[in-house]
């Protein structure tokens, strides 16, 4: 005779209909995407076992990378390129006490330790455990995950049903290949592995690069530097106010103003201004959305208004607009916003350089024009390889580089084909124009109504049509055709940071057009393999025809506690 199917013991038939089967989920990285992880998946998800995995010895990901402890000047760039501080948290969490419209990076990073520790989250996270690679177990329907712990050495073996890969694709930083970085006998920095020992005070120093993380060195370098060489490869748009131009003129036009002891202590007194005071921030980064469309007039006004602005702030130095204007319109790249870059490259102690590096020999830098610059200290503000080695394998062993061969792509960002039961935070097409933030718990929202699923109903596993994936592609190329984002202009965002490749890394939409989307799951687009209980019957989870709340004898009437009460004819007069 056939066993009665069941789970933990307990045959399916006799459980009620809500009591989902346990599931175990593994989550890689404490950063923002790990932090919302361990609040939101034990908040939703009932009978789950979490484990998150952090290579670093504390919560905050780039935050905690980048922290710096006592050198003021490196603090106050290490912070969202133009995404003001009430916009970069979380919705369920609005801190009243930034001290600045665009807060340093330690301020950053104490908010996130003040979630984790708020929310019980700490709980959930082993520290200094590195994630070394993972494979899909088809026959048992789980991945087996391979994590090596940092102080001794020891490579731990994992399992879990579900699979989150938290860091993004901006976590693995790299050096430029320049020739003969690595001969430099002076101070050789990388701004996302900051020496803190260093001091810059009274040092020439050479800056190389101009992206978002740039240009927020070069004015916090300048005031304390004898000499700032600025080396710019691609000349980039670079808006000091961001879309923010009305909140600065009423601060006296400081672009990262301070958020006064009497402003602080009324949002904290005031929780509902603090609210309406965000609201009014992203309402803002919503409607510069518009601003993306090629021919919108939106786009047209907001770039007349950012060249005017610029040719004004660099008109101290006669022919320095010129020299930095880019050839391709405003909005191709992401435009930076930093507070002070502008009015730094007009000082006496910077030098831009457009001409390129030949090569870095032991006291400096050749320039393209063979100039030999001589200097104390070389930073890096490269940015990252997004196209870091993934060591995941999916069905039939085949890794998530290759189904990433050509070109980096998954359904709606967060589900790449041929890899079961695993999550992407920010993935392919993941990343907002607006913020990031927000954008993350969207995609645990819909991480969560996934793995909801899976338990419900019985599920070993879930993995997204390729005809599905196929369709977001085709559906984001169509969109960006649209879009000045598919200008002549290289870009990270571009598949390679090539000028014709692919839109690889931004959502093909705004911010609340992904939240739309993921509210919405169409479960009609993936594949689904039952658990070997359940098979044969897809209403097997229906289980005993209670709820739980009636067979544990608590109320059961919870369909009763928020009614959506439709709206009452005006014209009617009656009563009962």
């Amino acid at each position: 005779m056939k066993p009665t199917p069941s789970i933990d013991g307990q045959q399916i038939g006799e459980r009620p209909i809500d009591s989902c089967r346990p599931i175990k989920v593994v989550c890689i990285g404490a950063g923002i995407s790990g932090i919302v992880t361990a609040i939101r998946f034990p908040q939703h998800i009932k009978n789950l076992t979490l484990t998150v995995y952090e290579k670093n010895k504390g919560p905050g990901g780039t935050w905690f990378e980048n922290k710096s402890v006592n050198i003021v000047f490196i603090d106050s760039f290490i912070r969202p390129s133009d995404i003001p501080s009430h916009a970069y948290q979380f919705t369920f969490e609005n801190n009243p006490n930034w001290s600045r419209f665009y807060a340093p990076g330690s301020e950053i990073l104490k908010y996130l330790n003040h979630v984790v520790d708020k929310y019980g989250a700490r709980k959930y996270m082993k520290f200094e455990h590195q994630f070394k690679g993972a494979r899909w177990l088809a026959d048992v329907g789980k991945w087996q995950i391979d994590v090596l712990r940092l102080p001794d050495g020891e490579i731990i073996h994992d399992t879990a049903d579900v699979l989150v890969k938290g860091t993004g694709t901006l976590n693995k930083w790299k050096w430029p290949q320049i020739e003969g970085l690595h001969s430099f006998e002076g101070t050789l920095l990388h701004s996302a592995r900051w020496d803190t020992s260093f001091d810059a005070s009274g040092k020439s120093i050479a800056v190389i690069g101009n992206g978002s993380t740039g240009i927020q060195i070069v004015p916090a370098l300048q005031p304390v530097a004898t000499r700032i060489d600025s080396y710019i490869r691609s000349k980039a748009w670079v808006s000091p106010r961001g879309p923010f131009g009305e909140l600065v003129e009423n601060h006296d036009g400081n672009e990262n103003f301070f958020h006064s002891e009497e402003e602080r202590s009324n949002f904290s007194q005031k929780p509902e201004q603090l609210l309406e005071y965000r609201k009014g921030i992203e309402e803002i980064l919503h409607q510069s959305y518009l601003r993306v469309f090629t021919d919108s007039v939106p786009r047209q006004e907001a770039a007349e208004k950012l060249q005017k602005l610029v040719q004004e702030k660099l008109a101290s130095k006669p022919g320095l607009f010129e020299l930095l204007r880019p050839k391709w319109p405003v909005g191709c790249k992401r435009l930076g916003a930093s507070p002070g870059y502008l009015e730094a490259l007009t000082k006496d102690n910077v030098d831009i350089i457009t001409s390129g590096i030949k090569r870095v020999v032991a006291d400096g830098i050749l320039d393209g024009e063979n100039v030999l610059r001589p200097v104390d200290a070389i930073v890096c503000a490269t940015g990252f390889d997004t196209l870091a080695d993934t060591p995941i394998l999916g069905q039939g062993g085949v890794s998530l580089d290759e189904v990433w061969t050509p070109e980096p792509e998954a359904y709606l960002s967060v589900m790449p084909v041929k890899m079961p039961n695993l999550f992407l935070y920010l993935g392919p097409n993941g990343a907002p124009q607006s913020t990031m933030v927000v954008m993350i718990e969207f995609q645990c929202d819909y991480m969560i109504a996934c793995i909801q699923k899976l338990q419900r109903e019985y599920l070993k596993s879930m993995v997204p049509k390729e005809e599905a994936k196929n369709d977001f592609i085709r559906y984001a190329d169509e969109f960006f055709s649209k879009t000045v984002l598919t200008e002549d202009c290289a870009s990270w965002f571009k598949s390679g940071g090539r000028k014709d490749g692919r839109i690889t890394a931004m959502w093909p939409g705004s911010l609340v057009h992904a939240w739309k989307a993921y509210k919405n799951p169409r479960w009609e687009d993936f594949e689904y393999e039952r658990l070997s209980e359940v098979e044969g019957n897809s209403l097997a989870w229906f289980g005993n025809g209670l709820t739980v709340s009636q067979m544990e004898g608590t109320p059961s009437t919870a369909y009763l506690d928020k009614v959506n009460v439709p709206p009452v004819d005006h014209t009617y007069d009656g009563s009962l």
